[in-house]
């Protein structure tokens, strides 16, 4: 099952794919804007599918 979370590299969202990892799942589309920021850092030690941003 995929899974979408939008804002998903921000604190919260990366938050909810940190759980959802925890859960077992890591097919997980990121929707985020990701220009000019470090949320990628929120990001780094977590599994995901792909980053979907502008």
């Amino acid at each position: 099952m995929k899974i979408i979370v939008t804002g998903g590299a921000g604190f919260i969202g990366s938050a909810v794919v940190w759980r959802l990892n925890e859960m077992g799942f890591d097919d997980i589309l990121i929707v985020d804007r990701m220009d000019r920021t470090d949320k990628w850092k929120n990001l780094a030690p977590l599994m995901f599918t792909y980053i979907l941003g502008w």
